[in-house]
Formats: structure tokens, C-alpha cells, sequence
């Protein structure tokens, strides 16, 4: 895992030399480990790399690396875990290698087979690649978009890095795009799977995309395309399709252990990161090549007090594992001390500030780990929030003829509101049952009509109180932030559960956290592994049918069968869910209090061309006053404020 940037002058001009030292000093906490740069001969294209170094961290695993006799250069930030089965592969076929990493098997990869080469890849990257003969520049992003990749082409000429903050110094003037704020407020998990970003003029390679540049152009294609990997055959049976999730999924564990440098893990106490730990210790008694020299730390971050607190179910999960655990408490006053860096570490707007995972990945580090196995992705591809009831509403059987199981999916989908709006008593719990019954259950479609106007009390409460705060107007430009996934041709037979399944994981939800946990975990030079992200996983789960994901009032069905005896019942037959977030409203009651007034207040609050200033600070001062602040009204004004910050450190960089 490491940072990557790159210039071409593609007129021909020659590259300052400073411009691009400058962009590596920037990128210099996602490989600590050491840094390079390349130039052509022309000197009118220099590439950059900062090395975090976890196989073969030898000088000779230094980049940018040369292969062929100079013909290709490559910067490579991610990991091929399937490196040593390709390897042995070229080997056979006459290539030749002088260092022990993955970065030399992909770029003999890419001059064996060409773009074809990145099916054979298991991993997660985002490279570049420089052939000198054909003078082309390839930029290539993983399946699903795990390791992050953006670019600007100003005239005559292209760069790119790993993070923005090294693509501004190749900006006259960095801007934040009004079009993506604007979309942002509306729905924030609507701009991250898109090429547009928060910066005019920079944009974001999708992922499964490549793009190939020459001197008279460029062109951006898809490579990878969920929908067309799916299986055409699926288990009949619950214990038919818990096996085959079995089976890759710790065949995933098995590939990801492989590391050169030790390897640990995030440990929340749910069942996502707790299937990780057990699935680690179940592989770990397996022999394999570059196995970890140490895999048995997990750490912990507590917020002792909190309703986000799951320390207790964690140890549960230390006890069965005999992991070395180490527990961090994140209290208010250590996150206010590290305000300004968290959110810089962040870069980009998002609906909560991610201190938990930003201070649990700085402790992974001093620990000296720089590996982590996490649990990433499982929520969105398996069903893992209780509101993908709504979708098992739609189908739901027959009012009149099954009432008994349409009032128990009724109350399953008013228990999921109430992670969205925490309703107080037991009144305000069936109410919510009873609106998710008329606004789902197929027999009520004329009743629901009737019922529009309290459509806003539903999960999308949310996402509206964010829109409230917006100045009136539209997005002018929408061009370039639809995905391609979202055009996606999904199998005709797919229920709209799966149909969501799909979309939050390659549309909405996922791409925005991949991006979170990216930033927030090589803040501090630790490269995080998730297996539920192995694509072969993937498309086996993607293709189940959704009665095998969600059943009886429980998530991730599948999973929770397939872990039978590795992962303790305590967890495993558990329905509580809690995010890996920060006490929001007892912190914006609290500490945060004075920074969001000030915010709300400033002049860039009240002059800014989409927010609607006066409301967002009549919000602010209505809550912070009454120390009123709940899991309800936290995420719009949040929205606004980080959106404020955001724009503020980048005026002042």
C-alpha cells in the first residue's frame, strides 16, 4: 500500500522537478517506508511513489519500478494477493523477476496479456503504468474501487495521484465544485461512485476502469462489470449456499494473510469484524506461503458511555480467539485535539466525523502493525441493514391471506426507522411498523397514496433534513456523476431486495466508506485488507437469492450459517447493529458545540452559494442551546458544517 502520482506534459514541455517532490512530501504518510520519483528521458513525464513497505521490503521493492530493460515503469499502490500463483505462471512462460513483489508480477502481467492480465488479478490497486516503447500512460483501478485513483487534464497535459490534496499542486487555483456540493447536501452517498469530485476540474477514475493515455488523447474504459460475472446456477438449499460463503470466505482470509511484515486486525465486537478475527484464527492453523510472521493482535476502540460502545461483545470474541487485544477509549477531549487533522486526513465531506476509526488505526500503527483485516463491505453486500426489510416488504405475501407474516415483516420494517430516527417510546415503534406496512405491503398501493405526506417520517428523514439546508437552485451540470454500475442490466428475476444489494454496494453506500476507511487507516501508513471484498465472494453472494440473506429478523443470513461453529453464538445469532461511527449528539452537545456555533456563524456560512446559511445556523443555535442534538438531526447539519470546513482549509492551504 502506498501513495502514487504522476505528471506527463503531453505537449511536450518539460516537468519542474519541485512541482512534483512537492506532491510526494504530500503523500508521505501513505508509505513512510520511503518515496522515489522517475523521470523520462524527455523530461516531460515524472512519476512519484511513497512506499509502505509489506512484501519484500528490501530496497530492491522500491518505486517506481523498471521492467523489461526500462521499457515499462510502474507505480503500484494496493496489494495482488494472488501474486505467487501469477508469478509461477510467467515464470513458466519465460519472464524473469529480481524482487520478491507483487508490483513486478503485475507490470510482467500487463507486457504478457495486456489489459487481459486484470482478470487473473485478485487484489485491490490502483497503478500507473508507463510502457516507453508505445509512449502510453495506463491508469487502472480495482473491480470495486477499494484503493482510491483521481486525475485533472489541464491543457496539454495530465496528472494524477492517490489523494487530492497532491493533485491541488498541479491546480492554478483549486475550487470546490458547487454541482457536487449541491448533489452532496441532497444525498451524500450519490457523488463518491461517480468521476466527479469536490474539486473543480478533478476527476475520479470509476471503479473497474482504466484509462489510457497518448500524446493526440485519452480514453476511459470499463473493464470489470459485476452483473456479467454472475452465477447462472445457485444452491437450492440454505446449507448448499452456506458452504460455498464458507469456503471463499476463508479462502480470502487465507490470501489476504499473506504479508512479509506483521498482521493484525480492527476489532468492533459486530459481526462483520468478528468473523474476520475468527475466520483469521480458523486459516491460521493452515500452512501457506508468506504467511504473516504475526496475526494475532486486535484492537479495539471503546466509547465507554455511549450507545455506540461494543467493547463487551468484543471480548467475547478475544476469549474464543486468544487474540493479543488492545483497547483504545476515544473520548471526547482526545477527538477535539485532533480535530483539524482528523478532517484534513479526511479530505472529503461525509456525515459524521470519523474519529473512532481514525484513532484506532493510529493506535494499530504505533503497535508497529501496518497490515489490517477488516470487515468492510459485508453490510452491503449481504443485506446487513435492517432497512433492506423495505425491499422484503415489496414482495411481502398477501395481506388478507397471511397477516400473521405480514405484521411480523411490518415490524421488522419499523424496527429498522428506528435506527434512523430512535423514536422515544413504544407508541411512537408501532406507529413506524404501521407506515412500513402501508408504504411497502403490495395489497395497500392505493392507501399508500393517501398516506404520502408522511413519507417523511420514513429512513429518508435523513437525507431531507441535509436538502433543507440548500439555497434554492438545481445542479447545472449532471454530466459525470452517474456511475456506469448504476446503468447496470441486473437479472430479470432479481427481487428489489437484491436489486438494493447491489446498488448500495457499488452505487451508494460502499464507495463512499471504501473511501473513508482508505483515508482514514493510510493516514497513518496501515493498508487495510477486506475479504468480504475478494470478488470471487462477491459475485457467489451477489448471486444468491436475497431468502438467503435476509430471514426470520435476521441480517446476513448466509453468513451467520456459514460461521456456525467459528464464530460464537453471542455474535452470530445477534440482531443488535451499531455503526464503527463517534457519539455524534453527545459530542455537538458537548465539545464540538463551540466549533459548530462558530461555523454556522462565519462569514463563508452566509455567503456560500448553496448553503442557506441563515437556516443552518438557526438549527445550530436552537440545538446547541437545548443541548437538544440526536441521532436525527446530527447528519444534515453535519452535512453542512464538514461542508463548510472542507471549503475553509482549502481557501487557507
Amino acid at each position: 500500500m502506498c501513495g502514487i502520482l504522476g505528471l506527463w506534459h503531453t505537449d511536450g514541455s518539460r516537468v519542474e522537478r519541485r512541482h512534483v517532490d512537492a506532491a510526494v512530501a504530500d503523500l508521505r504518510h501513505r508509505g513512510p517506508d520511503g518515496s522515489g520519483t522517475w523521470g523520462s528521458p524527455k523530461g516531460d513525464l515524472m512519476l512519484g511513489h511513497t512506499r509502505l513497505a509489506i512484501l519484500d521490503p528490501t530496497p530492491q521493492g522500491a518505486q517506481p519500478l523498471a521492467y523489461a530493460d526500462g521499457r515499462l515503469r510502474i507505480v503500484f499502490n494496493g496489494e495482488l494477493y494472488n501474486f505467487l500463483e501469477i508469478r509461477a505462471a510467467l515464470i513458466a512462460r519465460g519472464h524473469r523477476f529480481r524482487t520478491q513483489t507483487d508490483t513486478e508480477v503485475v507490470a510482467a502481467a500487463w507486457l504478457e496479456w495486456g489489459a487481459q492480465a486484470l482478470e487473473q488479478f485478485n487484489g485491490m490497486w490502483a497503478f500507473a503504468l508507463w510502457d516507453q516503447q508505445t509512449e502510453e500512460l495506463v491508469l487502472c483501478r480495482d473491480r470495486f474501487g477499494v484503493k482510491p485513483l483521481y486525475y485533472t487534464q489541464p491543457e496539454g497535459a495530465i496528472a494524477f495521484a492517490s489523494e487530492l490534496r497532491a493533485l491541488r499542486r498541479f491546480l492554478p487555483t483549486p475550487l470546490v465544485d458547487e454541482d457536487t456540493s449541491r448533489l452532496f447536501l441532497e444525498d451524500p452517498f450519490s457523488v463518491e461512485a461517480g468521476a466527479r469530485t469536490f474539486l473543480k476540474g478533478v476527476h475520479r477514475l470509476q471503479a473497474g476502469h482504466l484509462m489510457r493515455v497518448r500524446r493526440n488523447g485519452s480514453r476511459v474504459v470499463r473493464w470489470w462489470n459485476t452483473s456479467e460475472r454472475l452465477m447462472e446456477e445457485v444452491p437450492g438449499t440454505m446449507g448448499e449456499a452456506a458452504a460455498g460463503f464458507r469456503d471463499r470466505f476463508l479462502d480470502a482470509i487465507r490470501l489476504r494473510l499473506r504479508s512479509d511484515v506483521p498482521v493484525g486486525t480492527c476489532l468492533s465486537g459486530g459481526f462483520d469484524s468478528s468473523a474476520i478475527s475468527c475466520g483469521i484464527a480458523q486459516v491460521s492453523a493452515l500452512t501457506g506461503e508468506r504467511r504473516a510472521p504475526d496475526w494475532r493482535r486486535a484492537f479495539v476502540a471503546t466509547f465507554r458511555g455511549t450507545p455506540v460502545d461494543e467493547s463487551l461483545t468484543a471480548a467475547d470474541v478475544v476469549a474464543a480467539t486468544g487474540a493479543d487485544a488492545v483497547y483504545l477509549d476515544v473520548d471526547a477531549s482526545s477527538a477535539l485535539a485532533e480535530f483539524d487533522r482528523v478532517l484534513d486526513d479526511f479530505e472529503e465531506p461525509f456525515t459524521h466525523f470519523p474519529a473512532g476509526p481514525w484513532f484506532i488505526y493510529r493506535e494499530v500503527r504505533r503497535h508497529g502493525i501496518v497490515v489490517s483485516l477488516d470487515g468492510h463491505g459485508a453490510d452491503e453486500l449481504i443485506g446487513g441493514y435492517k432497512a433492506a426489510d423495505y425491499f422484503v416488504m415489496r414482495d411481502a405475501p398477501s395481506l388478507w391471506r397471511h397477516p400473521i407474516e405480514s405484521a411480523r415483516l411490518a415490524w421488522q420494517s419499523g424496527q429498522a426507522l428506528d435506527e434512523v430516527i430512535r423514536p422515544a417510546t413504544a407508541l411512537d415503534r408501532t406507529a413506524h411498523a404501521l407506515r412500513a406496512l402501508a408504504r411497502y405491503h403490495p395489497d395497500l398501493e392505493r392507501s399508500r397514496h393517501r398516506l404520502k405526506r408522511y413519507a417523511g417520517r420514513t429512513a429518508s428523514v435523513r437525507l431531507a433534513g441535509a436538502a433543507a439546508l440548500l439555497r434554492p437552485g438545481r445542479v447545472r451540470n449532471a454530466e459525470g456523476f452517474t456511475p456506469a454500475a448504476a446503468a447496470d442490466v441486473l437479472p430479470a428475476h432479481w427481487d428489489e431486495a437484491n436489486r438494493e444489494f447491489y446498488r448500495l454496494f457499488h452505487v451508494t453506500v460502499l464507495p463512499a466508506l471504501l473511501r473513508n476507511f482508505d483515508r482514514l487507516s493510510m493516514a497513518h501508513g496501515v493498508e487495510v485488507r477486506m475479504p468480504f471484498m475478494d470478488w470471487r465472494l462477491v459475485t457467489y453472494a451477489m448471486s444468491l437469492p436475497s431468502r438467503f440473506k435476509l430471514n426470520d429478523g435476521f441480517t446476513k443470513l448466509v453468513a451467520r450459517e456459514a460461521l456456525a461453529g467459528i464464530l460464537p453464538d453471542s455474535i452470530r445469532l445477534s440482531r443488535r447493529k451499531i455503526g464503527f461511527g463517534s457519539p455524534m449528539p453527545q459530542w455537538l452537545n458537548g465539545p464540538l458545540a463551540e466549533w459548530a456555533q462558530d461555523m454556522a456563524a462565519s462569514q463563508l456560512s452566509r455567503t456560500h452559494p448553496v448553503i442557506d446559511g441563515a437556516r443552518l445556523l438557526k438549527l445550530v443555535t436552537a440545538r446547541t442551546r437545548a443541548q437538544s442534538w440526536d441521532w436525527a438531526s446530527t447528519p444534515a447539519a453535519w452535512q453542512a458544517l464538514h461542508l463548510l470546513h472542507f471549503e475553509s482549509r482549502l481557501r487557507s492551504a
